[in-house]
């Protein structure tokens, strides 16, 4: 067998290729920029969105308009059903995402999460028949601590605000009784109303900035960007693409299974993910020759991408680095790498360490916020029962404290912005730069 060889900058391709079609050079054939989803936009990060160039972002915005105002029938608005084993807003959102995206239909702009009995919701598109003149004050949306917006963003979301957005906002805070507006980054919407919170995506903000006038500073222009050349379409044993990475281990390694089911005839084509392997024929048949092979391949892919790996090792050092296939069978012998791994995928963040309980909830508690699981005489000592009625079916006075949590979404895009963040959208910005030049 073939010595195993740290991975070179090819290590993370198993994912990069989910991307060939978007990288050619300025060529005709490239896809246009508008044919993406628009949830790939939401859920890339803001400082990804404002470094794309003002036209491509003005495109970007007139397409959120328009699927926003796209309701011929306000009475016959989308309702996507959504369930989720912690009911935070975060993972309702997702779960509901993730149907629409079966049924062909793009990510909801604007939203509201609604109860439908107990354990459901549903994701329920918001239309507004007309909007307020006025904007809002930046300060009046509230940032937490882990979303702040970054000097690159703060110019851009501020003037949406002030303008086209910030009277989306007040119109549905208004409709909602909404007492309070929270930032958020990665959630596959604009904006998604919940009991009286209004949850707003800063990469819609800086998107829907396109739309006001251009008042701010303009940022430095960044360096000319060298388009690579197209990678082969050839699949390789571990699929994906960037904004869509498995939701666990268990789903990357069946994947990987079905693809080396060819290993039985020796006719395996596709590209191994492992360039230490000669072929997909030697690759499959190492994934075929042990269960845990197909895992062990899974982890050294998921763990080349920087994000996941900045994730796990936030949840312990002695995870990483995975640099070849006799390290990743190390990782999977290791509970706590598993389960951090595990954690980053699903939730963008490792595994907690702590107990599971906040203030007064002994358990249950990781979908509230942290006035609802302090009452107990809302709770009964688990959050469960007071997220599960959307805290309109408590009899103590004591419930106007509680609600449904943020949560976390960030499996994509993790805080931070290295290489492979911007290696997402190099396809985007290059098109957008070809057309530019095309255009002049």
């Amino acid at each position: 067998m073939k010595s195993n060889k740290t991975l070179s900058s090819r290590g993370a391709a198993w994912w990069v290729l989910g991307l060939a079609a978007l990288l050619p050079a300025c060529g005709p054939e490239t896809p246009p920029y508008e044919d993406l989803p628009l949830r790939d936009a939401l859920r890339a990060s803001p400082e990804t969105l404002a470094a794309l160039p003002e036209e491509a972002r003005l495109d970007l915005a007139l397409r959120l308009v328009d699927a926003q105002d796209d309701i011929e029938n306000v009475d016959a608005i989308d309702e996507t059903p959504a369930r989720a084993g912690v009911p935070s807003a975060a993972a309702l959102v997702r779960g509901a995402d993730e149907a629409r995206e079966a049924e062909g239909k793009d990510a909801l702009v604007l939203g509201s999460i609604e109860p439908r009995g107990d354990d459901l919701f549903v994701v329920r598109q918001v239309a507004l028949e007309e909007l307020p003149g006025g904007g809002l004050d930046p300060a009046s949306l509230e940032v937490p601590s882990d979303e702040a917006p970054s000097i690159t963003t703060k110019a851009l979301e501020d003037a949406a605000l002030r303008g086209k957005a910030g009277a989306v906002l007040a119109a549905l805070a208004q409709r909602a009784g909404a007492d309070d507006r929270i930032r958020i980054t990665g959630w596959p919407a604009g904006v998604i109303v919940v009991d009286r919170t209004v949850y707003v995506n800063a990469s819609w903000l800086v998107a829907m900035s396109a739309l006001e006038p251009n008042e701010a500073p303009s940022l430095a222009p960044a360096p000319a960007l060298a388009v690579p050349k197209s990678p082969s379409l050839t699949p390789q044993s571990v699929g994906g693409n960037p904004y869509d990475l498995p939701i666990s281990l268990d789903v990357c390694a069946s994947d990987v299974r079905d693809t080396c089911a060819c290993a039985s005839s020796n006719q395996c084509s596709h590209e191994p993910a492992d360039q230490t392997f000669a072929d997909a024929n030697a690759e499959c048949a190492w994934v075929s020759a042990d269960p845990l092979n197909a895992e062990a391949l899974c982890v050294l892919a998921l763990m080349s991408v920087h994000n996941v790996a900045q994730c796990v090792e936030k949840g312990s050092s002695l995870c990483v680095p995975v640099e070849d296939r006799d390290r990743a069978l190390e990782f999977l012998l290791n509970i706590e790498c598993r389960a951090h791994l595990d954690a980053c995928l699903e939730d963008g963040k490792p595994a907690s360490t702590e107990s599971s309980g906040r203030g007064s909830c002994n358990g249950g508690s990781r979908g509230c916020d942290n006035s609802s699981c302090d009452n107990g005489s809302c709770n009964n000592s688990s959050c469960g029962s007071c997220n599960n009625g959307n805290c309109n079916t408590c009899s103590s006075s004591s419930c106007k404290t509680c609600r449904i949590g943020r949560g976390d979404l960030d499996s994509d895009p993790i805080p931070g912005a290295p290489w492979s963040d911007a290696l997402m959208f190099l396809a985007p910005v290059a098109y957008m730069a070809c057309r530019t030049r095309r255009r002049s």
